[in-house]
C-alpha cells in the first residue's frame, strides 16, 4: 500500500507534503511525495521559493510510474496546486493511477482559503476545483469556507453544511466529504467541529477550540492525510473522523502549552497513533 502525494512543500514548519507525508508514514502508509512548490517556510510570513511549471511535475510523475508503476498504490492525495495547470497533472496522475489499481482513490484537499484570510489563490484555481477536480474526487475534505466556494451556498446552520454537502455529493458523485474548522450556529464560540458526509450517514465530532495569537498552519493538510490513512487502514467513515480529529486536538493542544507557533507535529507524534484525548463521532439523525 502506499500514496501519491502531490502538494506543496516547505523546508521549515509543517505544511503540505512536509505535513501530510509525516502523518502517513507514522500510521504505516509509504509515500511517494511530489511536491507542487518548495518554499523556504509558509506565505503566512516573508518567504522565498519557487512554484514548479506542469512540465517539471509531469517528468517526475512519469519517473515514477516507469520506476515502480502504480498498481501498489492506493490513493492520490492532492493539496495546494500553486497553479491551475498542476490541477490538470494532478488529474492526470488519478487516471494513471487508477488505471493500474482500480479501486485506488482520490482524495482531494481543495486548498483555496479560510475565513481569516479569505480566497488566497488565484480565481482560476477556485474554478479549477469547481468545474474539474470534482468528477474524479472520492472524497473531498474542504473547509468551510471551500464548501461554500464549491456549493456556492452559505453554510451558517448545521442543516445547510449538510445540504451543501449532499448537493456537491450527488451531483459529483463523491463518496465522502468531510468539513473542517465548522463555525455554524450549533457550536459555540469556544469549540470547533468537523463533520462528514458519506453513504454510511453524517457525523460529527466536537472540540474545545484551542487558541492562537496568529492561525496554526497546516492542521487541514494534516486532517486530509490522517484521516485518508484511517480509511486506507480499514476503519470505517465515522471511527476514522473520530481516530483523526482526537489526534489532531492532542497535537494542537499540546503545541499551544508549549508556546509554540508552529505545529509541533514531531514531538507530540504518538498522538497520530494513540490519541491522548478521545471524541466520539456522533451521527446525525434527520
Amino acid at each position: 500500500m502506499s500514496v501519491l502525494s502531490i502538494q506543496s512543500h516547505t523546508a521549515a514548519g509543517h505544511v503540505g507534503n512536509d505535513a501530510a507525508v509525516f502523518c502517513l508514514e507514522r500510521l504505516g502508509i509509504p509515500v511517494m511525495a511530489v511536491h507542487t512548490l518548495q518554499f523556504s517556510n509558509h506565505t503566512g510570513r516573508p518567504f522565498q521559493g519557487m512554484t514548479f511549471d506542469a512540465e517539471h511535475l509531469t517528468k517526475v510523475i512519469d519517473g515514477i510510474e516507469n520506476f515502480c508503476g502504480f498498481s501498489a498504490c492506493n490513493a492520490v492525495l492532492s493539496g495546494y496546486l500553486g497553479k491551475k495547470e498542476t490541477g490538470q497533472v494532478v488529474l492526470n496522475a488519478v487516471q494513471k493511477v487508477k488505471k493500474d489499481n482500480p479501486n485506488a482513490l482520490y482524495c482531494c484537499d481543495p486548498v483555496m482559503g479560510d475565513e481569516q484570510s479569505g480566497l488566497f489563490v488565484k480565481e482560476e484555481i477556485a474554478d479549477f476545483f469547481i468545474n474539474n477536480a470534482l468528477d474524479s474526487a472520492d472524497i473531498l475534505t474542504p473547509n468551510q469556507f471551500e464548501l461554500e466556494i464549491l456549493s456556492k451556498k452559505k453554510s451558517e446552520t448545521l442543516s445547510q453544511t449538510i445540504d451543501s454537502a449532499q448537493i456537491l455529493r450527488k451531483k459529483h458523485k463523491i463518496s465522502v466529504i468531510a468539513v473542517t474548522s465548522l463555525k455554524i450556529k450549533e457550536i459555540s464560540n469556544d469549540e470547533t467541529a468537523v463533520l462528514v458526509v458519506a453513504d454510511e450517514g453524517c457525523f460529527y465530532v466536537k472540540t474545545p477550540k484551542v487558541p492562537f495569537k496568529e492561525p496554526l498552519t497546516g492542521t487541514g493538510d494534516m486532517f486530509s492525510a490522517i484521516f485518508l490513512a484511517h480509511l486506507l487502514s480499514g476503519k470505517n467513515t465515522s471511527e476514522s473522523l473520530a481516530f483523526t480529529v482526537s489526534s489532531l486536538f492532542g497535537i494542537i493542544k499540546k503545541t499551544a502549552a508549549n508556546k509554540e507557533r508552529e505545529t509541533a507535529l514531531i514531538a507530540f507524534q504518538n498522538d497520530l497513533v494513540s490519541p491522548e484525548y478521545l471524541f466520539p463521532a456522533i451521527l446525525i439523525e434527520r
